[in-house]
């Protein structure tokens, strides 16, 4: 097994599956003192990294020992090995997931997290979840879609506490790259647990309250960090992302806690990198951001009149007589000008949410949208307000 090992590290892949298949053989007996164990996860974890297909040999049996040996090794380095099997056994798998499931693996994977275990562990782990709950459309049993919306609540009290942990500790501070992903994945997997639940709900008792709360204040916290550490203008999207499903509440709380100003900083450096990018989706990270800023401005009169002047900050001193049929009125590189780029965006909802939040932040007023962006970049939005016809 060690040869088969080091003939895959040098690119032979032609006894691979041979392989895997006894490793498996091996890992299903349960014998795993006896064996290099550590050895063998490397061969299993990069035989179904190089061959995705053998992922169908993996499970539910499979699934068991690799939660075993997470559970039981002593070893963090099979620890992490076994982790990183599960992520590329289960990764776009849907049976893989269902066969983990059938070993209760969310369960276990849970009762370690509630434990203390290592920082590069848990990122694992929680990459493990964040694929399960990618994979949660897939569950057709009654009763395991019942048991897995009964650990909604425990894994979103988890998670934060878990985030917590992770921002605060000197690790993160000491920019660790471990720290930074383990941040990304929880944040990641709060936002799939977002998309799943309604706003009422998150504020629905007070334990949700006291939950959400507390992630608020943590997001709140990363936002004001630097932009110019690694890693922040990453997180800082994420978090925005998160923020798609927040409850009305968030609104006054980011703005009590000067947050705004950042999401504003971050999502200006996102323009700047759209603008520069040649990939045709890049348009689309702009998204996240138009739809919290449009919430913000319906909800708060405060935030409203900030976020104004901050995006017509050069508008007022050079206000057109006449409306203009482009953008000269904003001054190339602005904010402003980004935003009437995304205007024009082939991606409908780019253009159409970028065109909403300019007319909110005009009053609804067709003179001043015009005025303010140009006829040229106002026509498409007047069009959908019914106010102008071709």
């Amino acid at each position: 097994m060690i040869e088969a090992l080091l003939r895959l590290e040098g690119g032979d892949l032609t006894d691979l599956e041979a392989s895997v298949r006894d490793v498996l053989n091996a890992l299903s007996k349960g014998d795993l003192e006896s064996k290099p164990v550590l050895q063998m996860l490397r061969l299993l974890r990069n035989g179904i990294r190089h061959m995705p297909q053998l992922q169908c040999l993996l499970g539910s049996n499979e699934y068991s020992c690799l939660l075993r040996v997470i559970v039981d090794s002593p070893s963090l380095s099979c620890q992490l090995e076994a982790g990183a099997c599960l992520v590329n056994g289960m990764l776009q798998n849907s049976s893989g997931f269902m066969a983990f499931e059938q070993v209760n693996g969310m369960s276990t994977i849970l009762n370690i997290l509630e434990g203390s275990c290592d920082g590069e562990l848990m990122q694992r782990l929680f990459r493990v979840l964040n694929i399960c709950f990618q994979n949660m459309n897939s569950l057709v049993d009654e009763e395991a879609r019942s048991r897995f919306e009964e650990m909604h609540r425990l894994l979103s009290e988890l998670s934060v506490s878990c985030l917590a942990c992770c921002v605060r500790c000197p690790a993160f501070k000491q920019e660790n790259r471990f720290s930074i992903e383990l941040c990304l994945e929880i944040l990641s997997l709060q936002l799939l647990l977002g998309s799943e639940t309604s706003p009422e709900m998150l504020t629905s008792d007070n334990k949700s309250l006291e939950t959400n709360t507390q992630l608020g204040m943590i997001l709140t916290e990363l936002l004001i960090m630097p932009i110019d550490r690694p890693f922040m203008q990453q997180i800082k999207s994420k978090i925005v992302s998160v923020l798609v499903y927040m409850p009305p509440e968030f609104s006054f709380f980011l703005f009590v806690h000067q947050a705004l100003r950042a999401i504003l900083e971050s999502f200006e450096i996102e323009l700047h990198v759209i603008c520069i990018s040649h990939r045709k989706d890049a348009e689309t990270r702009a998204l996240p951001y138009l739809v919290v800023l449009h919430k913000l401005v319906e909800k708060n009169p405060q935030m409203k009149i900030y976020i104004e002047s901050i995006v017509f900050k050069d508008d007022d001193s050079n206000v057109q007589e006449k409306p203009s049929m482009n953008s000269v009125a904003a001054i190339p590189g602005s904010f402003l000008s980004y935003l009437l780029q995304l205007n024009h965006s082939t991606f409908e909802a780019v253009s159409r949410m970028s065109g909403e939040f300019l007319w909110i932040l005009c009053d609804e007023n067709s003179d001043v949208f015009v005025r303010r962006t140009g006829l040229g970049n106002a026509v498409g939005m007047l069009q959908v307000k019914g106010l102008m016809s071709m």
